[in-house]
C-alpha cells in the first residue's frame, strides 16, 4: 500500500509517497531490521530560488501559485490511491 504524505516546516511544504509492502510489515511486527529497503519518494516543489523558499515559505506569490500547483497534483494521487 502507498501513503501519500505532507510535511510542513513554516509554510513550506514537502511531498512523500511512501510504499509500505509486507516486508516492512513482517520486520515491524517481529522487531526486526527489514531485508528489503523501503523507499520513500520526496518531491520538492520547483520553485525559482529554493533557498530563499525554505526560508521565507510561500511568502512569494510565484512560489505560492507553484505550491498550489503541487497540491492539485496531489490530490489527483490522493484521490487515486483512496479509490482503490
Amino acid at each position: 500500500m502507498t501513503f501519500p504524505g505532507i510535511i510542513l516546516v513554516g509554510s513550506t511544504p514537502a511531498f512523500y509517497k511512501i510504499t509500505v509492502t509486507r516486508e516492512l510489515m513482517t520486520a515491524l511486527a517481529t522487531a526486526q531490521y527489514p531485508e528489503v529497503p523501503t523507499v520513500v519518494e520526496k518531491f520538492l516543489p520547483p520553485v525559482e530560488d529554493p533557498l530563499a523558499f525554505y526560508q521565507s515559505g510561500m511568502r512569494k506569490l510565484n512560489d505560492r501559485a507553484v505550491v498550489f500547483q503541487c497540491l492539485q497534483a496531489f490530490k489527483q494521487i490522493v484521490e487515486k490511491i483512496c479509490a482503490i
